[in-house]
């Protein structure tokens, strides 16, 4: 939907405003209310803001479907004193397929200027379901936990409230009540179906003030939003690699622990093989004894009859002596049927830990086999991820050298320096340039943070980039204009700019561009 001409010219004085307070004064007007409204599709943010006035400012209708896609933002004068209210569409379950919600809730948060003293946050008071609670999780992330310092809760559509009160309301869902706690407290219900009724606006305003003045007038910026990602971003990131620690350390305590089994188990069966040997060798030896003690006690009968005894007693003794060994034989032979049964048991044990060791054989290959997909896996992503950072990057430029001033609007600044190094207009660049903001957290030092400038054109973004290596305006006020290289487009560069140098040296003209060379016939990438 076209935004109202008058209304684009009135936003765009505001912002020319604003630049000159914030660049040239350095300060903003204390006087100047500025509310942000935060809330889904229905829940009146459009309507509360026309209250506010007292007219119809804000587009608004009783409609499933979102009738504000784009941030507006309106200044009046309520109760005597300057009041900018921007209303903004459904960031959370918009259903328009074309719809940015981190452009333009960047875009609202620069529509506040120095900043927003209060942000509105629309919740319904006639039911509070699943889809409300993922609608506050979602402004819990996005905002960080600073914005709740900021936050206060209006519950919308009180006339259906009917007999019950709204603490009692609050109190009876645990999970709305915890939110409204880490809110500090800070709730108020509003009917917008009574637009009759000044009082509640007058209330709502005083309830705001006594927010601001508690904040000591300070505000939520879009500084604070960014490093907010910043933090978010870092997190995950550390998040994602304790889980890949954790991750190959059960690993590892798995592959030591089956090769400890496995070992384990192979010195028992060891132990079991060497004690069959050890008893097999004394049955061996028990039976040779038997053996010799027979033939000798055989032949010592036998030498006895031939001095002298008769044949017929020699005989029985020798008789007797077969029937003794026979029984010690039979008494052999059954220890060697109990032996082989247990070495037949033995065996048909060791053939299932063979079995086992298998078996844990196969899924250590397994996981290792998983390991290494996953570690590839990993690779690619990284890969990815990194090639989808450096075409992010060739969209953008960094400043330097630029002083800070407080309170500055920093894309105006980017973009009165940019009207110096192209043909287009400050206007006609501003559509060109999507945001543009300082690196790092404010410190004490005196030298200027860098300004990092994200750009909708390409075409512009490289025409400035040709005009500012060649601008002697830029070397007078010794401001200079770099890329926005990753890590790996450094370090790219260093192994590549040696073969800059000698194609120079031969005369050949050679440049680089994000990881590449241009060569004679071949493009090389690292």
């Amino acid at each position: 939907m076209e935004r109202p001409a008058s209304l684009k010219k009135q936003e765009e004085n505001m912002m020319y405003q604003s630049f000159e307070n914030t660049v040239f004064r350095g300060e903003a007007d204390d006087e100047d209310l500025r509310l942000l409204l935060i809330g889904k599709t229905g829940y009146g943010k459009s309507t509360t803001g026309n209250l506010i006035f007292n007219d119809r400012v804000f587009e608004s209708e009783k409609s499933s479907s979102s009738v504000t896609r784009v941030c507006k933002s309106h200044t009046g004068s309520v109760h005597n004193r300057s009041v900018t209210v921007i209303d903004t569409p459904d960031f959370r379950f918009s259903t328009h397929t074309d719809f940015d919600s981190d452009s333009e809730l960047k875009r609202a948060l620069e529509l506040c200027s120095a900043g927003a003293h209060v942000i509105l946050l629309f919740l319904p008071l006639s039911t509070f379901t699943e889809q409300e609670m993922e609608f506050i999780s979602w402004f819990e992330q996005k905002f960080g936990a600073e914005a709740l310092r900021f936050t206060l809760v209006l519950f919308t559509h009180a006339d259906q409230r009917h007999m019950r009160s709204l603490g009692e309301m609050i109190r009876a869902n645990p999970q709305l009540s915890a939110f409204i706690e880490r809110c500090g407290q800070r709730y108020r219900e509003f009917n917008i179906k009574a637009p009759a009724n000044r009082q509640q606006v007058t209330e709502l305003i005083e309830k705001i003030d006594r927010l601001v003045s508690e904040n000591r007038n300070s505000c939520y910026t879009l500084e604070v939003m960014l490093e907010t990602e910043r933090r978010r971003e870092e997190e995950k990131r550390a998040e994602e690699e304790r889980r890949e620690r954790e991750h190959q350390m059960m690993l590892d305590r798995v592959r030591e622990e089956t090769e400890a089994c496995v070992r384990k188990e192979y010195e028992q069966e060891k132990e079991r093989r060497e004690e069959e040997e050890r008893r097999e060798r004394e049955h061996q030896m028990m039976l040779d004894t038997v053996r010799r003690e027979t033939e000798m006690r055989v032949r010592r009968e036998i030498d006895e009859e031939k001095a002298g005894k008769r044949e017929k007693a020699a005989i029985k003794k020798v008789s007797k002596l077969q029937e003794e060994s026979l029984v010690k034989l039979q008494a052999v032979e059954a220890s060697v049927k109990e032996n082989a049964s247990s070495i037949c048991k033995l065996t048909c044990s060791l053939e299932a830990i063979n079995r086992q060791v298998e078996d844990v054989t196969e899924k250590v290959l397994s996981l290792q086999s998983k390991v290494e997909n996953l570690e590839k896996e990993n690779k690619s992503l990284k890969e990815k991820c990194s090639g989808l950072d450096s075409y992010k990057r060739r969209w953008n430029l960094r400043v330097a050298g630029i002083p800070e001033r407080e309170g500055e609007n920093v894309k105006m600044v980017v973009l009165e320096l940019f009207r110096n190094l192209s043909p287009h207009s400050v206007e006609k660049l501003q559509d060109m340039v999507d945001m543009a903001h300082r690196l790092g957290p404010k410190s004490g030092n005196t030298n200027p943070r860098r300004i990092i400038v994200q750009f909708l054109s390409r075409t512009c973004r490289d025409a400035i980039w040709t005009e500012a290596k060649r601008s002697e305006l830029l070397k007078q006020k010794k401001i200079r204009i770099l890329e926005d290289l990753t890590q790996e487009d450094k370090e790219a560069r260093n192994k590549l700019w040696p073969l800059v140098e000698e194609a120079r040296r031969e005369g050949k003209k050679r440049g680089l561009m994000g990881q590449l060379l241009s060569l004679t016939e071949e493009n090389f990438c690292v």
